[in-house]
């Protein structure tokens, strides 16, 4: 049989007769079973499933906030608001850092580590946004550092 991006295509037929064969495929990589009359079914590991629909959930909430970040939608998304307390070179640096941090938490699943950067980044838009806490902390560092 042929493949479908990188699929082994097995006919539903055939999961009666090699179930076990089948499951040990899907372990190595995705199965597509074909019935005649429906549509197509995927079987694949649960937790490249799982990744895979985060990555889904993930790219369906960050689309709005890139087309915002490249100059093609004028309002921030709602979710996404902090971002627009970001002075100028924060924003950048974020954007610069979001498309390259996201493709890493899809390739690896974790996402945990992608949401402790974007909250890292809420807390600097805090401080972007307030300049009296700015200066305070600007201050409180240079009482910290040493002096050459």
């Amino acid at each position: 049989m042929s493949t479908v991006f990188a699929d082994r295509i097995r006919r539903a037929k055939d999961l009666n007769r090699r179930s076990g064969a089948i499951l040990r495929e899907a372990r190595k990589g995705p199965v597509t079973v074909v019935t005649e009359g429906a549509e197509p079914v995927v079987m694949q590991r649960r937790d490249v499933a799982a990744r895979d629909a985060l990555t889904r959930h993930w790219v369906l909430r960050l689309e709005a906030l890139i087309e915002h970040l490249q100059g093609r939608a004028r309002a921030v998304p709602k979710e996404f608001s902090w971002v627009g307390d970001l002075d100028r070179l924060n924003r950048r640096q974020f954007a610069d850092e979001l498309v390259a941090r996201f493709g890493t938490a899809a390739r690896g699943g974790d996402f945990d580590a992608f949401e402790q950067w974007l909250y890292e980044w809420e807390v600097a838009s805090e401080v972007d946004r307030d300049a009296g806490l700015r200066r305070a902390l600007i201050s409180a560092t240079r009482r910290r550092s040493p002096r050459r």
